[in-house]
């Protein structure tokens, strides 16, 4: 229909209802067009098609200059005519919401100013053939107005929407974080996120994972009450995360046009789709408003394509609140024994919470209450004095009476040494020095001075070594020194075998007292002090205990077993006569008063500040 300066006088004319109606049903079809974009190429190509026009322009005003955002241009319309329009209102005063123009070369512009969907001035321009404006001005008021209030109806429905949807998210979120406060613990607050947000996201596979770009690790995926937290698909999810948390930056495979301009592909995210059975995938890290990372979300959709933009605005806005409630959730449950003991005491009754409070009181005050520290050594039995035995002269061992361990009192027989080679020795000594004696007496009667001198000094040798001959002979018999236990000369074995002089034949040591060296590890050694009560228990009679007190503390360390050690001493009497040296033992080492606390868990303390510090 061409409306000429007639058919806008009849329009002019007719009523307004019946204009308003058949104006509302050519509307129907453009205001129906989903797309925004097509939308307002289709309401200006009605307006400019209904007013003859020609053209018709949406501008909006930026930076105090009009901006081309949508326009329609009829077929006969002059030649430059949209540079034109834009230079006119470019100098339009936007104080007037109504502006009519005659121009040569635009013929009849009319604009008419609006407050457009981004809250700035827009300019909906109509510029007609030249014909008598002020009868046509009705009908073109009434069609620029009705198109008017077709974008700005359209931008108050998207607007409703956008708040629609908002509201619906705010609730699921409302759901989320309400499901995961109330869970009992750590794993099913993480599974419950994980389940709201997939229906959150239209059903994607969730998988939530928590820790910095270093060590975040999956802790829930919906759908799976349980997973194998060292298994290949946990592996893949747990390298997709940190490769989003060390980016900071959502990862997406494939990448497709919805993702953002800041999203990044993923590096090798095809063995993960295909362990979920997925064919897209998102992971999203968790910041905080101060900047760290709590986490990383991963979203598995089982096509590809299935993520609009609103779904990936959804993640956007989310990402922050998740992180927050992530953050709650590790302080209010974390891992571990700490997390454990939260849980139990929260499913606890009221019966059972005063039951451990009353228990954990009484443990608290038992372990204040102060008990003797003991400190307990190892130690080892040695006698106080050893006295050794040795070979008088040179001879041959003829036999051997006692051996090592067998008790002796003083002048037992030890050993006997052979003396058949000492008589013949000291046979001829003799027959020497009788013939010596013989040769002096006959230098004496031929008065031979000189040989008679000499032959005498050799009698005289000659009878030393018959004395000293005699009293070896003697001392054939070895006897022991003193009382007490042989502890080493097995010499049966070597009966008829020479032996040297001062070669040591046996070991005797005292037994009445015993000297007991207990090993103090050098951790304990300042808590032992001269004079402490010290019991012993023996390995070899676990059921009889030796008190005694210590007497010496060794002032150097030394190295037993691979440990630094003080050796010190406490003197043990041999009352029952059955202790022996070499007997091994662990003592007993009654030290200060300290709580019972200390006692038990001191050396936990000591290697954690020696350590630790």
């Amino acid at each position: 229909m061409h409306f000429t300066r007639t058919s806008f006088s009849k329009m002019e004319t007719a009523s307004g209802s019946a204009m308003a109606e058949t104006l509302t049903s050519r509307l129907r079809a453009v205001s129906n067009l989903a797309d925004g974009a097509a939308f307002l190429q289709g309401l200006l190509g009605w307006l400019l098609e209904t007013l003859q026009a020609y053209q018709v322009a949406i501008h909006t005003w930026e930076g105090g200059s009009p901006e081309e955002k949508s326009v329609v241009l009829s077929p006969d319309a002059p030649a430059g005519i949209s540079l034109k329009i834009a230079e006119i209102l470019s100098s339009l005063d936007l104080n007037r919401k109504w502006i009519r123009i005659l121009a040569p070369s635009t013929g009849e512009l009319c604009v008419q100013v609006f407050v457009g969907s981004d809250n700035r001035p827009w300019l909906l321009s109509v510029a007609l053939p030249v014909t008598e404006p002020s009868r046509a001005e009705g009908p073109l008021v009434l069609g620029m107005q009705m198109a008017i209030d077709q974008v700005s109806l359209r931008a108050t429905t998207q607007e409703a929407a956008r708040l629609r949807a908002a509201f619906h998210q705010a609730t699921a979120l409302t759901e989320v974080f309400a499901q995961s406060a109330v869970a009992p613990d750590r794993a099913r607050a993480f599974g419950a996120m994980a389940s709201e947000f997939q229906n959150l996201l239209g059903g994607a596979r969730v998988a939530l994972g928590w820790g910095d770009a270093r060590t975040c690790r999956p802790e829930a995926i919906s759908g799976m009450q349980r997973f194998d937290v060292r298994g290949e698909a946990t592996s893949q999810l747990r390298t997709l995360m940190r490769e989003a948390t060390n980016t900071e930056t959502p990862v997406v495979w494939p990448l497709d046009a919805h993702a953002p301009e800041v999203a990044l592909p993923a590096g090798d995210a095809q063995p993960l789709l295909e362990s979920f059975k997925a064919g897209q995938v998102i992971a999203y890290p968790l910041k905080l408003d101060e900047g760290r990372i709590v986490g990383a979300m991963v979203a598995l959709w089982p096509r590809p394509g299935m993520v609009s933009t609103r779904l990936w605005e959804i993640m956007d806005i989310t990402a922050p609140l998740l992180a927050a409630q992530i953050r709650l959730l590790d302080e209010a449950k974390p891992r571990g024994f700490r997390g454990t003991v939260r849980s139990q005491w929260a499913q606890a009754s009221s019966h059972r919470k005063l039951a451990l409070a009353i228990g954990s009181a009484l443990m608290l005050a038992a372990l204040l209450v102060p008990v003797p520290h003991r400190v307990t050594a190892e130690f080892k039995l040695q006698a106080q004095a050893i006295r050794q035995v040795a070979a008088p002269f040179e001879s041959r061992l003829e036999s051997a009476v006692a051996e090592a361990g067998d008790v002796v009192a003083a002048g037992d027989l030890l050993a006997t040494l052979d003396g058949k080679e000492m008589a013949w020795r000291l046979a001829e000594a003799e027959a020497k020095r009788a013939a010596a004696l013989k040769k002096r007496d006959q230098a004496m009667a031929t008065r031979d001075v000189a040989a008679a001198q000499q032959v005498q000094l050799e009698a005289e040798g000659l009878a030393l070594e018959v004395a000293l001959l005699a009293d070896r002979q003697k001392n054939l018999e070895i006897r022991a020194p003193i009382r007490g236990v042989i502890l080493a000369g097995n010499l049966r074995s070597s009966e008829g075998v020479p032996v040297a002089l001062g070669q040591k034949l046996f070991d005797i040591a005292p037994i009445e007292v015993l000297r007991a060296e207990i090993a103090i590890p050098d951790t304990d050694i300042s808590r032992v002090s001269r004079g402490a009560k010290v019991r012993l228990r023996l390995e070899s009679n676990s059921s009889a205990t030796y008190e005694s007190t210590i007497g010496e503390i060794h002032p150097v360390s030394e190295i037993m077993q691979n440990e630094n050690v003080f050796v010190c001493t406490a003197l043990v009497p041999n009352v029952p006569g059955d202790l022996r040296p070499g007997m091994r033992g662990r003592a007993r080492i009654e030290g200060p008063s300290r709580p019972l606390g200390w006692v038990l868990f001191h050396r936990v303390w000591e290697f954690l500040r020696l350590y630790l510090w």
